[in-house]
């Protein structure tokens, strides 16, 4: 059992296998910062949920194995599910989501990610792939919004239109982690009930 100021979780094992530099969990679960508490066995996976900032603190499991150094071994998966509020960075702005659960899997020195969240009065689902390797570095990664409030959308990135409306689209990306200008991306995007000529296509959109 671990015990927090914010809450505490529990399970069937956690071991350290110092010679074969193996840390094994197992049944772990709770109500915890993800992010603290990821961080006693998993550190580059706590770097990536650092992303994530509860308002509330979730739910917690965690499961698997890690390698204490490198990443051949590493086979471990958290999972995380909070009813109220957390923000994420994406694209260099700060997203409010709602209600958001996810699954983050890391598998040698891949990460897969899988969330999804209530957004602006809509839906967003993520899924991605990292490779954390230093020879690597890279993603890819598939992102769709469902009914999202247009104009909050707008504000959000700075895109000067007084179009409202609702936004449903898909994109997928890839590039080097941590280096928006590297980024290849296509998709589509539909938009309910907006003035579409007053979004300027070729100016601040184009960022988006």
């Amino acid at each position: 059992r671990l015990d927090r100021k914010e809450g505490s979780i529990s399970g069937d094992l956690a071991r350290i296998d110092g010679p074969a530099r193996i840390a094994t969990v197992s049944g772990i679960s709770g109500t915890i910062d993800p992010v603290g508490t990821t961080a006693y066995f998993a550190p580059k996976v706590s770097k990536h949920l650092e992303r994530y900032q509860f308002a509330d603190t979730p739910s917690l499991t965690l499961d698997g194995q890690l390698a204490l150094k490198g990443s051949e071994g590493n086979d471990f998966t958290v999972t995380f599910k909070s009813p109220g509020h957390a923000r994420y960075t994406f694209l260099k702005k700060s997203l409010p989501l709602k209600a958001p659960d996810g699954t983050a899997k890391i598998v040698g020195s891949k990460l897969e990610l899988d969330l999804r969240s209530k957004l602006f009065d809509g839906d967003v689902d993520v899924y991605g792939n990292f490779n954390l390797a230093k020879s690597e570095n890279a993603f890819d990664a598939k992102v769709r919004v469902e009914g999202i409030d247009f104009g909050q959308l707008a504000d959000t990135y700075e895109i000067q239109t007084e179009s409202q409306g609702t936004f449903t689209g898909k994109a997928e990306l890839s590039g080097q982690i941590g280096s928006l200008e590297s980024i290849d991306a296509g998709g589509s995007a539909i938009i309910y009930n907006g003035n579409v000529f007053s979004i300027p296509v070729l100016g601040p959109l184009s960022k988006l």
